[in-house]
């Protein structure tokens, strides 16, 4: 009886370090995807700051008036070009 109860003490204690061993290892796993989940979010908000940066240099006034006028071919109108009205009739 008595070596029955050591073989079921020393049973007990190999599946409990198996099962330490293998948490360990899970926490290990689950860090390393923390991190690597961290990093893409570091690089994702460093370009999601470029992209606020082009987005206000590009709706900048002096910008679209020359994309305006260079790659659309617009020009301000000639005072002779500009037609008045009486809204008040």
């Amino acid at each position: 009886m008595k070596y029955f109860i050591l073989a079921l003490l020393l049973l007990f204690c190999f599946f409990s370090a198996l099962t330490s061993v293998y948490l360990k290892q899970q926490s290990r796993k689950h860090y390393q995807q923390l991190y690597h989940l961290e990093k893409q979010q570091d690089a994702m908000l460093v370009k999601w700051g470029q992209l606020q940066l082009e987005r206000s240099t590009l709706a900048s006034y002096n910008q679209v008036e020359d994309i305006a006028i260079k790659k659309l071919g617009m020009y301000y109108p000639l005072l002779e070009d500009i037609i008045f009205t009486d809204i008040r009739k």
